[in-house]
């Protein structure tokens, strides 16, 4: 039976046999008196003590609660004696012995020390003993090719912890850690910060310098008139612009409320459509991937908001002057919109990637067998875009979502065109095309699409509208009907394709609605039988 002590070592509890805690006693003693004169002896001797409760710790397990004198023995032997230090022959020996026989491996850890931001990039060059440089660059290139780069970073961040005492920052670089490399590390720390130091007594000393010069200039020019003519006109400018800065802000800031979070009891915008109206069903159609989906609300409205945020402020900071004043606000608001800038970019590239293949698939062309002064008819079917409240147009092409959420599908027009051919009759070619993100998903969404047509020999009738579903997103889906006419060829337009012609060719229909149905191919294209008679 022995008697054992509870003793608190760096933070942490251990029980420890009283012979075991009078060794340790004496290594702490003695420890502390061999850098009793050095100068960071109290960091050298807490990093010390670090290391020792670390090592403890690993000798602690369920079977074993209690330290004994042969662990204690063990730690010294690990971490050597001061006394060993005293003979520089002997020092460099006993250095040389460690590091062939008791060099550890590697940790992976954040080298806060040289940071360019989280210390990531040089933690891993120390790791894997590569220029941090070259680490940056790696992280570079991947973020800008596929945006993994910057959630790689993040997350190494969060997880990969600091390397904060001594013993940790030479396990970070594969040194031993002992009482003499210990000692080494904080001497070279105290010298780095000492000359820092120097650097920065000495600039500041140049600086009030410098300043007691001016300021003798500056009070002479105080009670000037024309100081203070300026200055009034200053102050005045100040209030201007921060009014209009205030105002501006505020008035934006409305907008986006609306456009953004649904403020639709706004009297200022009543009766206009907002382009962004259902913004969280459009970022379910448009965005590649549920993590897209899931930041671009916020990562969307940051970007807008912020810079809204920050007009307000400084439209108030000039009002009110100095004394008003948020303290770390613009480095809040700033890293936030940076990172709301990346965000974007990430969103951007998933969506180029999801849409990078174009699949164009050109049907069998239909013949119509009209003989010469035959005409040619094209009515639309009575199927519409019914019940339709959200427009979204994309890639020039306009989408229509329906007001019942229960109905999984999209609807848009399909695009009516008209040529002229040296073939003796008139044909009808019909394209669809898609884009995905490889060419098999293109095909696949090209395929999905729904469309109705009928034809005799003499005659066509088109829907006014195509559908999909949801599932496959906008991209780009696209029908397109080409109608090649010989020249003097006469057709009857049905005034409901105007939904579904070219942009011209809608307004010479419009134009023309109470007039012939009757139009007639030429050399100059499609016109009104009226114009050529």
């Amino acid at each position: 039976m022995k008697k054992t002590i509870s003793i608190n070592i760096s933070g942490l509890i251990f029980n420890i046999d009283e012979d075991a805690y009078q060794r340790l006693s004496q290594y702490f003693d003695s420890i502390r008196l061999h850098f009793n004169k050095v100068q960071g002896s109290d960091d050298i001797v807490a990093d010390i003590e670090s290391r020792v409760a670390e090592l403890l710790q690993r000798k602690i397990n369920e079977q074993k609660q209690v330290i004994t004198l042969s662990d204690i023995n063990e730690v010294i032997a690990a971490l050597g004696q001061p006394f060993e230090m005293d003979d520089e022959q002997k020092e460099t020996e006993d250095d040389a012995q460690t590091l062939s026989s008791g060099r550890r491996s590697k940790r992976l850890f954040r080298d806060t020390d040289n940071k360019k931001l989280g210390g990531v990039a040089a933690g891993l060059s120390a790791y894997f003993a590569i220029d941090a440089l070259w680490i940056r660059i790696l992280f570079v290139i991947l973020f800008l090719s596929s945006g993994v780069g910057f959630f790689v970073y993040i997350a190494l961040w969060i997880f990969v912890p600091e390397a904060y005492t001594t013993a940790e920052k030479l396990e970070m670089r594969g040194e031993p850690v002992n009482v003499a490399t210990i000692e080494q590390s904080i001497k070279k720390e105290y010298e780095s910060v000492k000359g820092k130091i120097n650097e920065y007594a000495a600039d500041a000393k140049e600086g009030f310098q410098r300043t007691s010069r001016n300021a003798g200039h500056a009070a002479s020019r105080m009670n000037d008139p024309v100081m203070q003519i300026i200055r009034g006109i200053a102050r005045f400018l100040s209030v201007v612009f921060g009014l209009i800065f205030l105002v501006l802000g505020s008035l934006l800031m409305l907008i986006a409320g609306s456009a953004f979070l649904g403020w639709d009891n706004l009297d200022l915008f009543t009766g206009m459509e907002l382009p962004l109206a259902g913004g969280e069903q459009l970022y379910q159609l448009l965005l590649a991937g549920p993590l897209s989906v899931s930041l671009a609300p916020a990562v969307l409205g940051a970007f807008i908001a912020i810079p809204l945020v920050m007009l307000v402020y400084a439209g108030l900071r000039l009002l009110i002057g100095e004394a008003f004043k948020i303290p770390g606000l613009s480095n809040v608001a700033t890293g936030l919109w940076i990172a709301s800038v990346v965000g974007l970019f990430y969103i951007g590239t998933t969506l180029v990637i999801d849409t990078k293949e174009t699949f164009h698939n050109e049907e069998k062309p239909v013949y119509f067998s009209t003989s010469s002064g035959k005409i040619l008819y094209i009515n639309t079917l009575d199927q519409d875009i019914a019940n339709q409240v959200n427009e979204i147009t994309f890639f020039d092409q306009s989408y229509f979502l329906s007001s019942d959420e229960k109905i999984n599908l999209i609807n848009s027009r399909p695009s009516l065109y008209f040529r002229t051919t040296d073939e003796k009759v008139p044909y009808l070619v019909t394209t669809r095309s898609a884009n995905g993100k490889t060419y098999e998903k293109a095909r696949e969404r090209t395929e999905d699409l729904r469309f109705i047509w009928q034809s005799t020999d003499s005659s066509f009738a088109i829907a006014k509208q195509f559908s999909f579903q949801k599932d496959d997103k906008l991209r780009n889906q696209r029908i397109e009907m080409w109608v090649y006419l010989p020249e003097g060829q006469m057709v009857e337009l049905d005034n409901q394709l105007k939904w579904v012609v070219s942009e011209s060719m809608r307004h010479r229909l419009y134009s023309n609605v109470n007039k012939s149905k009757l139009w007639i191919m030429t050399s100059e294209g499609l016109k009104p039988m009226e114009e050529e008679e």
